[in-house]
């Protein structure tokens, strides 16, 4: 079972109605709040969760009708559907929280208090905390993927590209 979550702080109608389209029967969308540190808490308790696999979809992330069946059909632990960078379009975002598929033993061997001790590890800059213990909404993708890493996981990708409205703009 894939349990699918949008982080969401503001509302992208389009990414919205791909999301209701391509993976509603198990999807919830969870309001992040505008703190820096709003995303990190629910992301944290989804994370710790043990039930299922986990996929996280931003606000901004447009699934097309691929995305759940390759990923329900994958075995690999971590998937990720790549999307356009929103600072040079020409590029491809990898290893970012898009659209990626974290599965359930590969979350119980990383924790979210894994994520944190990676983050303070890598002495993670200080502008990267909403608050002690809590990742900014825009670091922590970084703390979870070197967690992995360290872990001994490397990440699989999935085609076609996601759209991401953001670098669109």
């Amino acid at each position: 079972m894939i349990r699918t979550v949008m982080f969401a702080f503001t509302m992208f109608p389009e990414a919205f109605d791909a999301l209701r389209r391509h993976a509603w029967a198990d999807c919830e969308v969870v309001y992040t709040g505008p703190g820096d540190g709003d995303y990190w808490r629910p992301f944290a308790r989804h994370w710790d969760n043990p039930d299922g696999d986990l996929l996280v979809v931003e606000q901004d992330v447009v699934l097309h009708e691929q995305v759940v069946p390759q990923l329900e059909s994958c075995p690999e632990p971590w998937c990720e559907f790549p999307h356009p960078n929103r600072e040079d379009i020409r590029s491809m975002m990898q290893m970012s929280l898009g659209c990626t598929r974290f599965s359930a033993a590969l979350r119980a061997r990383a924790r979210s208090s894994d994520i944190l001790e990676r983050a303070r590890l890598d002495d993670h800059p200080a502008h990267g905390w909403a608050a002690p213990g809590v990742l900014r909404w825009d670091h922590i993708d970084g703390p979870v993927f070197r967690t992995l890493l360290a872990t001994g996981y490397s990440w699989h990708e999935h085609q076609p590209p996601v759209r991401h409205l953001t670098a669109e703009a």
